[in-house]
C-alpha cells in the first residue's frame, strides 16, 4: 500500500532528502594544540589520521604569543604525511618564520601543491624545528588542517566539500 502524495508528505520527503544530501558531504578539519618549544629544540606532534581519501586543501597556524624571529634564526613548522603505518615522509606543507609575527594572527602554511592527496587512515604529524645557532622559541599555538573530498550528493551532483571545524555553514 502506497501513501498518497500530499503537501505534507512532499515537504517531509524534501526535508529527508536535504538531510541525506548534507550527510553525504564528508568534510573535516583537524585541530591540534601545540605546546611551547624551547629555543634550540624541536618537537613532533601527531595531528591524527586522515578521515577519508581526499586532499589537504589548507593548513593554518595561530600562535599563542608573538613569534620573535630573525632571518638568521628561523623556526620552521612542517606537516608530514607518515602514511597508514607511520613510516612515510611526504611533506604536505611547510612554513619558515623568519620575521616577527604577531599573536592571534592566522598564518597560512604553504602547501607543497595546490591540493595534496591523502588516503583514509594516513597519519599526519607536525614538526616544529629550530634551525638557528642560538635558537628561537616556538610559543605554541593552534594548528588546523583542512581536508576536502569530492562527493556525490543525493541529487547526484559531484562537488568539492571544504572542511570546517564544527558544523557546516547553513548555506551548504
Amino acid at each position: 500500500m502506497t501513501t498518497p502524495l500530499n503537501e505534507q508528505n512532499i515537504l517531509e520527503r524534501v526535508t529527508t532528502e536535504t538531510r541525506i544530501e548534507a550527510q553525504d558531504v564528508l568534510s573535516k578539519a583537524a585541530r591540534v594544540d601545540l605546546a611551547e618549544v624551547a629555543a634550540k629544540s624541536s618537537a613532533t606532534v601527531t595531528i591524527g589520521a586522515s578521515p577519508f581519501q581526499g586532499t589537504v586543501t589548507g593548513v593554518q597556524y595561530i600562535p599563542d604569543k608573538e613569534i620573535v624571529l630573525s632571518a638568521s634564526e628561523p623556526r620552521t613548522l612542517t606537516v608530514i604525511n607518515r602514511g597508514p603505518k607511520g613510516l612515510g615522509s611526504a611533506v604536505i606543507a611547510t612554513r619558515s618564520f623568519t620575521q616577527t609575527g604577531s599573536a592571534q594572527i592566522a598564518n597560512a602554511i604553504t602547501l607543497t601543491g595546490s591540493a595534496v592527496s591523502v588516503n583514509s587512515g594516513d597519519i599526519l604529524i607536525v614538526e616544529s624545528h629550530d634551525a638557528g645557532a642560538t635558537g628561537t622559541k616556538d610559543p605554541g599555538g593552534t594548528l588546523t588542517v583542512t581536508f576536502s573530498k569530492t562527493v556525490k550528493t543525493a541529487s547526484g551532483v559531484a562537488h568539492e566539500a571544504e572542511g570546517y571545524v564544527g558544523n557546516l555553514p547553513a548555506s551548504q
